[in-house]
């Protein structure tokens, strides 16, 4: 028969064994806590911007749904890359996110050009059609072979910013100094015989100020955010007929990509996805806003007809249009599947 005292020695023992053993397991639970995947997400609009917002709010969302498991850092105003060196970097797994206009990468990616490709698509009810159309399922793909993957879309329409005298057809452009927005619509503007200079957005006001600009194409965001109401007499304002459309994607390198859980994939894919429509009603509603404030600030405001918008189109197709069907790899079938949606 074992004795109290006996007892009690073989008790302490046994708990004294349980916790040296069980404190190995408690710090190897510990140490097994996985700390946040921290990504750079990075783009070259003042903070503020509503791409700056969007970039923010899908940070947030996936944080929040991801349960810390993700983290994010916001570089904007081009604190982190500048504009089009975001593209290589995504690639070679440098930046791991960027808020970034897809046809800015037509330089290394010429197909990724018809993501600024004017008048196409007409207004926003067309262009967001596109994720879930065949012409989507192209974008994602010429992306994605080239080591990006979209994560959210987000369409921005522009109109036409004038010193002077409006621009409302094709024909008035000729013999001005403009800037277009992208190599497609300077291709239609050069073909109505305007004469281009092609600058980054930050560099605009100051072109315009001093007269190297006469005119420009641009997003409404990009007109307010750069105060270009204080250089401008005439803006040109769509609705339901734009010249001037950009795919501006939440974009990440397939390389951080791979990193990631498949849970965290999963997040991703559904915050992008569920902030798209949110993004889409703000744009619409800062076009409105852009303008009513240019208007305050004495710039005249001319809406787009429906006859003006077809006699861009028909220069469109006779320059920018052309050029792409005939000198971009597969480019007829992208242009037909971007028109086809029409």
């Amino acid at each position: 028969m074992i004795s109290v005292r006996k007892a009690s020695f073989l008790s302490l023992a046994w708990v004294a064994l349980v916790i040296l053993l069980g404190v190995p397991f408690v710090f190897a639970d510990r140490a097994s806590a996985a700390p946040p995947v921290l990504m750079k997400l990075s783009h070259q609009w003042a903070k503020g911007d509503l791409r700056d917002q969007w970039a923010n709010w899908f940070a947030k969302g996936v944080e929040e749904k991801a349960k810390g498991s993700v983290k994010f850092e916001i570089y904007p105003a081009s604190a982190l890359f500048k504009p089009h060196p975001q593209f290589d970097a995504m690639r070679q797994g440098a930046l791991d996110l960027a808020v970034y206009h897809t046809a800015y990468a037509a330089g290394k990616v010429p197909e990724t050009l018809i993501t600024m490709m004017p008048c196409l698509p007409r207004n926003y009810q067309e262009a967001m059609k596109w994720r879930d159309a065949e012409i989507g399922k192209m974008v994602d793909k010429m992306c994605e072979d080239n080591g990006i993957k979209i994560l959210s879309w987000g369409w921005m329409m522009g109109g036409i910013g004038s010193k002077k005298k409006l621009l409302a057809l094709p024909a008035e452009c000729k013999g001005l100094k403009m800037r277009g927005a992208g190599k497609a619509t300077e291709e239609m503007l050069r073909f109505s015989g305007a004469s281009i200079t092609s600058m980054p957005s930050t560099e605009i006001y100051f072109a315009l100020q001093t007269g190297v600009l006469d005119a420009l194409m641009t997003t409404y965001s990009s007109f307010q955010s750069f105060r270009l109401y204080e250089v401008l007499d005439h803006l040109v304002v769509g609705r339901q007929n734009y010249v001037f459309s950009t795919l501006c994607g939440i974009l990440i390198s397939k390389k951080t990509w791979a990193k990631l859980s498949a849970d965290q994939k999963k997040v991703m894919l559904e915050v992008g996805r569920g902030i798209e429509k949110k993004f889409h009603d703000a744009v619409m509603l800062e076009d409105e806003k852009a303008a009513d404030l240019f208007s305050k600030k004495g710039v005249k405001i001319h809406y787009m007809t429906d006859a003006e918008f077809k006699a861009w189109e028909e220069a469109s197709k006779n320059s920018a249009w052309k050029a792409f069907a005939e000198k971009v790899k597969g480019g007829k079938k992208i242009i037909d599947a971007a028109v086809a949606l029409r």
